[in-house]
């Protein structure tokens, strides 16, 4: 799954990074190709590299890709600029966390050396579910996002973006996997009537700290928990479908996005202070 930008022209520059598009003609120059052709989806359908003896070599790295890695990398629309190399993986987990999706930039160029920088720091193997659009307008959101990940030093909130950025290839472990991290950042790890608190702080949270245009009630909620239970304990579970999972991969990147630009955010104290004060 890729984000596009919808409204793009030709190029974008924010106080901490830049985007630009990428022609097409320079797509086959940097991976010396005669040509591609794409679908709706932006997945390389077919592909034709130069003949051995007119190749450049441009991006050595490539080297070390598989063909299937390569079909990602062809198709990408954008450059990111930025003055470090060293934030360019973090500018694309920004992205990522923004909406869950991988951003379509492949490259970096350094914006005082003129060098073209091959970096895409992971292949994501995930579903297709469609592109992911953003609009322009996201973009300084999405700048803020980065900047919060640059400094924030919470070791719970950092590990559930690891956990989430390494969600597992099979959907039954991913489902696990994000009901754990929602409950790492909303039960503390208390066991007393965790479904109970698991179903009661989503709803809250959701409807009344983050204000989301997800909604959810408290028997949804609770469904998600009880999934997670029979996968664990017995492999399966009658009420798992794609969507149910699909809601729950959005609930968890935007709880967990919450909790990166609201690094003290207690859920427990939040909903206390909601409660007595609609008393």
């Amino acid at each position: 799954m890729k984000i596009d930008i919808i409204d793009f022209n030709d190029a974008v520059n924010l106080k901490h990074f830049g985007i630009e598009k990428i022609s097409y003609q320079n797509q086959c120059w940097l991976f010396d190709l005669e040509s591609f052709e794409l679908n709706e989806e932006k997945e390389v359908t077919a592909w034709k590299p130069k003949p051995v003896g007119e190749r450049r070599n441009n991006l050595k790295s490539l080297a070390d890709y598989s063909d299937s890695d390569r079909n990602e990398l062809i198709g990408s629309e954008y450059y990111l600029r930025n003055e470090f190399f060293d934030d360019i993986e973090l500018i694309l987990e920004a992205f990522h966390l923004y909406k869950l999706g991988n951003i379509v930039a492949t490259f970096s160029q350094n914006t005082t050396v003129e060098i073209t920088h091959f970096n895409y720091p992971r292949f994501r193997r995930i579903p297709q579910t469609g592109i992911c659009q953003i609009s322009v307008k996201d973009l300084p959101e999405i700048e803020k996002l980065f900047l919060k990940l640059k400094k924030i030093e919470n070791k719970k909130i950092l590990l559930n973006i690891e956990r989430l950025k390494y969600d597992a290839d099979n959907l039954h472990h991913s489902f696990i996997n994000l009901v754990g991290i929602l409950e790492s950042l909303l039960t503390n790890n208390d066991t007393g009537e965790l479904k109970f608190r698991f179903s009661l702080y989503v709803n809250h949270i959701l409807r009344n700290s983050i204000n989301s245009d997800i909604k959810i009630d408290f028997p949804t909620a609770k469904k998600l928990y009880d999934v997670r239970s029979s996968l664990v304990h017995k492999g399966e579970s009658k009420k798992y479908s794609i969507e149910l999972y699909l809601l729950l991969k959005d609930i968890t990147r935007e709880i967990l996005v919450w909790h990166i630009e609201n690094e003290n955010y207690n859920v427990e104290k939040d909903f206390m202070e909601y409660v007595f004060e609609k008393k």
